[in-house]
């Protein structure tokens, strides 16, 4: 069955409608920012708000990334753990059980609405802190083991926001495990409804190259390039895993439409779009989510690299 797409209010820009048929209560945006050329902006003032109000669905698909960042780093007790673009704090808190009364984890994000979530959700969790910083340029505090689940791909430097987590790690035992996509080609779970818009596609902004160089999910599918970053900004024995595995959206046809066109590049896309033609494009996207979802669930291939090293 094909989830009924309705219209829906207006978002105030140029007549686009980002979600014509928001849950309730969820502030209706579009996108203003460049995530490419404005990573903070566009995470704190954009995408921060949206992720906020899907973190629950968030973070059950990306809990087997969480997973595989755990048992790759092994945090100890009594270690200071930091979480880099940790946003509304799942991986701190799971975190955060495996250091301790005795161990501290700090999570660090550029989002305000995210850090204000993570940091009510840890309310009587006395070893885990927020801080809203840019783990890039500010000053973090000495840890010994620095985790970051899809948090390192939106950096303006690359190697000097590394070149910065490096510093806060002790130099003789400091360690690192990070979690990045692989290719959008190896990743249908992101790319789907995108797939579903034809010729709507056309009218859509060019966009930029998604394996370039610049601040977006897909910069370090290259496996060398992520490797190269980490040893120039002083890591050694970096080691790149491949990790591929389903991942797992949950809920009725309705409820993964809706977190479909306000999380991922979909909603960027309907921004772009009249309002005849965002309905046509909800209207295709929901037909091949019919076809993709068992009626538990929608589940979809998945691929990214866990990356490890020393500070050396």
């Amino acid at each position: 069955m094909v989830p009924p797409v309705e219209p829906g209010p207006a978002d105030g820009c140029s007549g686009n409608r980002l979600d014509p048929v928001p849950p309730p209560g969820a502030t209706v945006r579009c996108v203003k920012q460049s995530m490419e050329t404005e990573p903070r902006a566009y995470w704190d003032e954009e995408a921060g708000p949206r992720w906020a109000e899907a973190q629950r669905m968030i973070d059950r698909v990306l809990e087997p990334v969480s997973s595989t960042l755990v048992e790759r780093a092994v945090p100890a007790s009594g270690e200071l753990v930091l979480d880099i673009g940790c946003g509304s704090g799942a991986l701190s808190l799971e975190v955060a059980g495996r250091v301790g009364e005795a161990g501290l984890v700090v999570g660090v994000d550029v989002a305000s609405s995210l850090v204000e979530q993570a940091r009510s959700r840890s309310v009587g969790r006395p070893n885990v802190e927020f801080l809203l910083a840019d783990a890039e340029e500010d000053a973090l505090p000495p840890s010994a083991l620095v985790l970051s689940r899809f948090g390192v791909m939106f950096f303006r430097d690359s190697r000097r926001a590394f070149a910065n987590l490096r510093r806060a790690l002790d130099e003789r035992a400091g360690r690192l495990a990070v979690a990045c996509w692989q290719s959008v080609e190896l990743n249908p779970w992101i790319t789907w409804p995108m797939a579903a818009l034809g010729d709507l596609a056309d009218r859509l902004e060019r966009p930029v190259d998604p394996h370039a160089d610049v601040p977006g999910p897909f910069r370090f599918a290259d496996r060398d390039r992520l490797e190269q970053v980490l040893r120039d900004a002083g890591f050694v024995d970096v080691v790149v895993e491949a990790v591929a595995r389903p991942l797992v959206l949950a809920g009725s046809a309705e409820e993964i439409l809706g977190f479909t066109r306000r999380i991922g590049p979909l909603s960027r896309a309907l921004g772009q779009l009249d309002e005849t033609a965002s309905g046509i494009a909800l209207q295709r996207v929901a037909a091949r989510l019919a076809e993709l979802h068992d009626g538990r669930e929608m589940r979809l291939d998945a691929a990214w690299w866990v990356a490890s090293a020393q500070a050396g």
